[in-house]
């Protein structure tokens, strides 16, 4: 099943700085904009329609109020009508440059993939850049990378990236409960049961889209109310 995904990288002192400037509801409102800037790995669109009630105001008055605030005192950024939480850019450059990383070592150890032929390891080694060739004695099992050494990115699943990009569309389509589920068995299982349909990740995401916007603001209480659209989609020649 999908994980979560673990990058974000925050200094102390920095939280230390924001905890002790912010009040309750500026605080709450900074950690939800910041949530969603790593969600998508860029910055909030303001004048979205959905964006404060993803963002948990009451009102748009309320949320432009506390928004302007965080601006003025320097947590968020806003340039061009796009919301960024400064927090989030940090943690967002160390885990894309901890993603790019991991490829690239992903690349340099295809050599020690099961089934490589002696020929396709002397052909990787030579393309290797100097000092990366390994000396490990053939007869020695390799080890195999986790996560964290190698980026998220570079570790995951065609299914994988399914779950992930539902959960960032269905929070940006005014549905964070959805969202949230998707990090629990129950409905990685129910959207594994369309993956397994042989259905395009890009279609099944796009059903889900046309259901939540034909729903609008109406809640949605889990992933099993798109089962019927979806697989009514798969049956069709």
């Amino acid at each position: 099943m999908a994980k979560d995904m673990v990058f974000l990288h925050i200094l102390i002192q920095d939280m230390v700085r924001i905890f002790r400037r912010l009040d309750h509801a500026e605080l709450g409102l900074l950690m939800r904009i910041m949530l969603e800037n790593c969600l998508i790995q860029g910055p909030l669109k303001r004048d979205d329609d959905r964006l404060a009630r993803l963002l948990g105001s009451k009102s748009k008055k309320t949320f432009n109020r506390l928004l302007d605030a965080l601006i003025s005192k320097g947590f968020v950024r806003e340039e061009e009508g796009m919301i960024m939480a400064l927090i989030a850019e940090k943690g967002i450059e160390h885990f894309q440059t901890k993603s790019a990383n991991g490829k690239r070592a992903v690349g340099h150890r295809k050599d020690r993939q099961p089934g490589a032929s002696a020929t396709d390891k002397a052909s990787q080694e030579a393309k290797l850049p100097d000092g990366c060739k390994s000396d490990t004695p053939a007869a020695l099992t390799p080890h195999r990378q986790t996560v964290h050494e190698v980026g998220d990115a570079a570790m995951s699943t065609p299914f994988d990236s399914l779950v992930q990009e539902l959960q960032v569309h269905a929070s940006h389509n005014g549905h964070p409960n959805l969202a949230d589920a998707l990090s629990l068995e129950d409905a990685q299982r129910q959207v594994s049961t369309w993956f397994e349909l042989g259905l395009a990740p890009e279609k099944i995401i796009s059903k889900a889209n046309e259901v939540m916007n034909k729903k609008g603001e109406e809640w949605i209480s889990s992933w099993k109310y798109f089962d019927k659209p979806i697989r009514a989609m798969a049956r069709a020649p």
